[in-house]
């Protein structure tokens, strides 16, 4: 569901009531002290949010590196994030704090729009997101063809903030000209439908329950396939391991009945063949073909360690399979924060408002919808400071801005 919609239960009066609807609704006021603080929370928390998205998008701006198919959708989750912080809470905080909308019915509607769109937005472009990296581990060949392809990847930008405006807007917009009357408080802003229960549940299938199963299907998918090739590599790794010893053991038996395995021939130079044939005597050429036995022997038990070592570490440096895994695991790591964030952030205000239109009837109190509401603006706050921790092209770029203005001589 969306902050917005919370505004019904958390900010109506308990004192007005609608004849209509005859549908009472509590309210949510801070005066003194806890007014002071909750302004200056607030605001510094507006600061914040824009100047960090802002830095976000601007590092996009500048750095064309980082435009491939793949950035755009973190690109877009900050834009969604900064109109959050320039638009939405300025509005949002002197409404929740006094319990009065003071900006009239039209600018309602506008915010209410802006706010179910942007909403709706953020958490389909965490599906996106989570869809990428799924195609990223399990394609990885037609994933990195596609990285270049950024306006296959604005497409779908473009097509999910159309589907975002149609799921909220056209009610919001439209419903009290097709009823034929307004349901909504004076000095109050919540959209006109959110009493129709049914309207409500089945909407909360399209934009909290549906995107929610989808990211937590790609998370598991991408945790199954690492774990998988985890398992694969492992193994192959202890066959490698054990032939590895076989032949090492070969070798050194070769050497002991004083004769030389066809394998250690084949592995001589042939510089040491020429000085081998040089030698005259039986001992000469057995301490030749000894001393070279023993250089195999111990480049092979030296494999045999750094091997074992790889395996007991869980980095496999050495070739590409083990390249890519070890990446993979950084991308799982990457998005495990972002989304683990997200559904904390997000998961607590789409259960009180599916509680409160399945349960009418059922009282929840007002702090309960504050505490929710400000879990998703703090959100927006997060997200920047989770791209240069978990995107190390974004941070390098991230660091390089900073430097750059850092180091500019002032004029």
């Amino acid at each position: 569901m969306n902050e917005s919609l919370l505004n019904y239960s958390l900010l109506a009066s308990d004192d007005d009531e609608d004849s209509s609807n005859s549908t009472k609704v509590s309210v949510a006021k801070f005066t003194g002290q806890s007014f002071l603080l909750l302004s200056f929370l607030a605001g510094l928390m507006v600061l914040v949010t824009v100047i960090s998205n802002a830095i976000v998008i601007l590092v996009f701006i500048i750095d064309k590196r980082l435009w491939t198919s793949s950035n755009l959708f973190f690109l877009n989750l900050a834009i969604c994030d900064f109109i959050v912080g320039i638009l939405l809470v300025p509005l949002y905080v002197p409404y929740v704090l006094t319990g009065r909308w003071a900006f009239g019915k039209d600018i309602c509607k506008l915010w209410l729009t802006i706010s179910c769109t942007n909403s709706v937005a953020s958490v389909y472009t965490v599906v996106l997101i989570s869809y990428d990296r799924f195609h990223s581990v399990t394609k990885a060949v037609s994933f990195r063809a596609e990285q270049k392809n950024v306006y296959y990847a604005s497409l779908k930008i473009a097509v999910l903030w159309a589907l975002s405006f149609l799921l909220y807007s056209p009610a919001i917009i439209l419903w009290d000209i097709i009823v034929g009357k307004s349901v909504v408080l004076n000095g109050k802003c919540y959209p006109e439908f959110f009493s129709v229960s049914e309207f409500m549940l089945i909407c909360s299938v399209f934009d909290f329950v549906t995107p929610l199963l989808c990211i937590l299907f790609f998370n598991i998918r991408i945790y199954w396939n690492i774990m998988k090739r985890e398992r694969n590599r492992m193994a192959m790794l202890s066959q490698g391991s054990s032939k590895s010893l076989s032949d090492n053991v070969g070798s050194v038996s070769f050497v002991e009945t004083g004769k030389s395995s066809p394998n250690t021939q084949t592995h001589l130079s042939s510089e040491e063949v020429r000085d081998k044939s040089t030698l005259t005597g039986r001992d000469k050429i057995s301490r030749g073909i000894k001393k070279a036995v023993q250089s195999k022997v111990s480049k092979h038990s030296r494999s045999a360690i750094k091997m074992a070592q790889q395996r007991k570490t869980g980095t496999y440096q050495n070739d590409a399979t083990g390249l890519k895994l070890s990446k993979d695991k950084k991308v799982v790591k990457a998005l495990a924060t972002i989304v683990s964030v997200f559904i904390i952030c997000w998961t607590p205000s789409p259960i009180l408002i599916f509680i409160q239109a399945a349960c009418s009837s059922l009282y929840i109190h007002p702090i309960w919808n504050v505490i929710a509401s400000w879990a998703l603006w703090i959100n927006s706050l997060i997200n920047p400071v989770l791209y240069p921790l978990c995107h190390s092209h974004f941070r390098k770029a991230l660091t390089k801005l900073l430097c750059c203005r850092a180091n500019t001589p002032p004029l």
